[in-house]
């Protein structure tokens, strides 16, 4: 429009299910609705029905990946040489940056000493290629952890043993060689969740169930994946955010981190400033999708909390070092032997003299003491040289496992997902429930990646099925029993409370696990998705030649 920033105002709703594809689709969307209302003087409302949407909304990468892998006799992952191939459809979009992420975590989260990952982005004339929850990810990670399995077979190994063999762990150099030297908890999640779900003895009664039943096989499978939270390399990194104290003790949090089902700016950041400021929690008000809020960086990349609430923590202390300072005063001690929780403020110790929240805050209203406050924090990053693909390549890496149980029916290739257990090392765990929520709907939507979603083109690259009719998503129904999450808390240094990132990587797993239950149940490798009934029963026709 060429004209000032500040002259435009952004309001974000609440908005469903981003997964990643309202960064392509979103900025374009509201551009052409501004236009248009710039040069009518007039409201404009832009909508896409279902079926416009589904046509031209850029997609997640089809894939094709050569993967060949080298271990000792002893179990020790030595070398990997792979090949990924993006479709990024008819323009390059976000195919080059999905492709660099596949690349750097092509090994897993394996220490791999020895690495040659090559990576094309390939023109075709489909809807281009554009941000999906995971960013290129679930793809390599479904090949990773196939060949993990392979390779555990081929050694007589049992799949968790070889794994925990080789998962990195604080010290590990990535194939990057970026120096992982705190927050790495993935062995540590890989041998609770194999302890607290019984692998080994649930894996010896699935082989004697599929002994004694010919029509109905199971098999279990194990998905470990990672993934590095927000930008990567030196691209700068910010978080910012400003809090404001009203005299009646209520507190608004300004914030630019949006709310698209996450929920990180209406749980996580008000749990950051009542833990931190000491206030209750009910008088705490965040306002957030709006461009009158501070500059946050982008609500994606799983950074909604990891990197975005780091402000709201500054901003938060910094006010709570005042209002230390001032009850110390009334109360006759130090700052430093201050408590303010849940609305009360007292020295350490004791119950009394004490005062109220409220009464805190009056009081510093009169003797004029700044109850507002702007928190922001740079980042910091090392160097990447792109020409070796060696360097630094994330602030920090979160790690997540899935074990899940199938049932394959050999008269249909019907797959039933029956069970599922999450484990995650993600850092501090600010809110477990919202965590579930994350990982519950990670594991059905992965469901839905690997048996029953397939876009359909014809020669011109057009979608077929451009609808939820012929599009076949998982609904309730097909949710399996969920186990509650085993957590391992891997502080990351820079995250609010050591936290790191979640949204993504609850789905990287999935896909790896599921498939490598089938593989399990039918005896046979998988390396083809999605796993339709058709595509599993000629599977096992071919098998039986």
């Amino acid at each position: 429009l060429g004209i000032p920033m500040s002259y435009i105002k952004v309001i974000i709703p609440y908005i469903g299910g981003g997964f990643g594809g309202k960064d392509d689709e979103g900025p374009l969307t509201a551009a052409k609705a501004a236009l248009a209302a710039y040069l009518t003087r007039r409201p404009v409302f832009l909508m896409y029905t279902r079926e416009e949407s589904i046509r031209m909304h850029p997609k997640r990468e089809a894939t094709i990946i050569r993967y060949k892998s080298g271990a000792t006799k002893d179990g020790k992952l030595t070398a990997i040489d792979v090949t990924i191939i993006h479709d990024t459809g008819a323009y390059a979009n976000r195919g080059p940056y999905i492709l660099w992420r596949a690349t750097v975590h092509a090994s897993g989260p394996y220490d791999v000493p020895n690495a040659k990952v090559d990576g094309y982005c390939v023109y075709t004339n489909k809807v281009p290629q554009g941000s999906f929850r995971g960013f290129g990810n679930p793809s390599v990670q479904f090949a990773a952890e196939a060949q993990m399995d392979e390779l555990a077979g081929k050694l007589g190994m049992d799949p968790v043993e070889f794994r925990l063999k080789n998962l990195l762990r604080p010290g590990s150099l990535t194939i990057t060689s970026q120096l992982l030297d705190h927050a790495v908890g993935i062995a540590e999640a890989v041998e609770k969740l194999a302890k607290t779900m019984e692998w080994s003895k649930r894996r010896k009664e699935i082989e004697e169930f599929n002994k004694k039943s010919k029509r109905y096989k199971r098999g279990i499978g194990l998905g470990v994946g990672w993934h590095g939270i927000s930008t990567s390399r030196g691209v700068p990194d910010w978080s910012n955010a400003y809090i404001k104290i009203d005299k009646d003790g209520s507190v608004t949090v300004f914030t630019g981190i949006i709310e698209m089902g996450q929920g990180s700016p209406n749980t996580s950041h008000r749990q950051i400033v009542a833990e931190i400021l000491g206030a209750p929690i009910e008088k705490i008000r965040v306002v957030f999708g709006t461009s009158d809020a501070p500059d946050t960086g982008a609500t994606h990349a799983s950074r909604g909390t990891s990197i975005g609430a780091i402000g709201v923590l500054v901003a938060a202390a910094k006010i709570r070092e005042r209002l230390n300072k001032l009850a110390a005063e009334v109360l006759n001690t130090s700052p430093d032997n201050i408590v303010i929780e849940n609305g009360i403020v007292h020295p350490k110790g004791k119950k009394e003299p004490s005062m109220t929240w409220d009464e805190l805050v009056k009081l510093a209203y009169s003797r004029g003491v700044d109850l507002s406050a702007t928190g922001y924090f740079f980042l910091p990053k090392g160097k990447f040289d792109d020409a070796r693909g060696q360097g630094f390549a994330y602030p920090a890496y979160s790690y997540v496992a899935v074990a899940v149980e199938v049932e394959v029916d050999t008269y249909t290739g019907q797959v039933r997902v029956l069970r599922a257990w999450p484990a995650l090392a993600a850092g501090r765990i600010i809110n477990p429930v919202q965590v579930e929520g994350q990982m519950e709907g990670a594991i059905v939507q992965g469901m839905g990646y690997v048996l029953m979603e397939q876009l359909v083109f014809d020669e011109k690259g057009r979608i077929l099925n451009a609808d939820l009719t012929d599009y076949v998503i998982p609904t309730a129904l097909d949710a399996p029993k969920i186990e509650k999450p085993v957590y391992v808390e891997d502080l990351f240094r820079y995250g609010p409370f050591g936290a790191k990132g979640v949204g993504e990587m609850a789905l990287i797993p999935v896909p790896a696990a599921i498939a490598n239950a089938v593989s399990h149940a039918l005896g046979v490798r998988i390396t083809r998705l999605p796993l339709t009934p058709e595509n599993v029963y000629f599977l096992i026709k071919k098998v039986k030649k």
